[in-house]
């Protein structure tokens, strides 16, 4: 892989993503909104943006696309990123399609149980070039949403606040983001990967043992309601991919809550 799209670059797992392939010499276009200043997103891009092999792209730019070169080997477009804008998640796929259709580069869908994957399987089945679909569990560590589970319960705990559960906090499985970024690079480097995969940690329990790590004693007093049938549902459809984590869980955590720390001066 010599050339890459990485589209939400500068979200959680684009972001990952983006730095993971610039470590491996790959050229990235990251294309995302522009950030706003003293913000998150632009404190990352701030991060990378020095690298020669960095090339930003505002996604609101109408020839967006034409800025990138139809060399490019890989176009990623993570959904995460986009799960409070689904419309415009879904026009992008299609503007990212239409890229892949001129230029030939492989496609890959990062996607989740929470978002629904009908439509998605239907655009995968109905391209004419190489597609993908992968399907991700829980990702933590640094750089993990303000609004997801793991980040709350940090917050929370910094702060001397009370942490409330919700149902879709749940998460049967959960992977580190460096672990998460590892295996979405490895299953696009394989000669067949499997058209749509769903990508899972070969370890069992990491949810329930993190929150535990994060809350201590506070975690007994938790109401669960724990929602997961759509998950089952649609866990048919894809091939699964255990990934053997090298953080550990103890370390993972320790590297979020860190991070959160920073983050908290950041804000304040």
């Amino acid at each position: 892989m010599k050339k890459a799209v990485v589209i939400g670059a500068l979200g959680f797992v684009g972001y990952g993503l983006c730095c993971r392939l610039l470590d491996e010499g790959v050229f990235v276009y990251a294309v995302d909104l522009y950030p706003k200043e003293n913000s998150q997103k632009e404190e990352k891009m701030l991060r990378i943006g020095r690298n020669s092999n960095f090339q930003f792209i505002d996604i609101q730019e109408e020839d967006r696309y034409n800025h990138i070169s139809t060399e490019t080997d890989v176009s990623f477009i993570s959904l995460l990123e986009m799960n409070d804008t689904a419309k415009e998640g879904q026009e992008e796929l299609g503007n990212v399609i239409q890229f892949c259709e001129r230029s030939g580069s492989k496609l890959v869908i990062l996607t989740s149980h929470q978002i629904k994957n009908n439509k998605l399987i239907d655009y995968i089945n109905d391209c004419s070039f190489h597609s993908y679909l992968i399907n991700l569990p829980m990702i933590y560590g640094p750089w993990q949403p303000n609004e997801a589970c793991f980040q709350r319960a940090i917050m929370a705990e910094m702060n001397n606040k009370e942490f409330t559960i919700c149902a879709k906090d749940f998460a049967r499985n959960l992977l580190y983001i460096d672990d998460a970024v590892e295996g979405i690079i490895q299953l696009t480097k394989e000669s067949e990967p499997p058209v749509m995969a769903n990508l899972t940690n070969s370890e069992e329990g990491h949810w329930t043992k993190g929150l535990k790590l994060i809350l201590q004693d506070k975690f007994e007093r938790l109401e669960m309601n724990q929602e997961d049938e759509h998950f089952e549902q649609e866990n048919t459809l894809f091939t699964e991919v255990k990934i053997k984590g090298k953080i550990s869980l103890e370390e993972g955590i320790k590297k979020q809550y860190e991070h959160a720390k920073w983050l908290n001066n950041f804000i304040n």
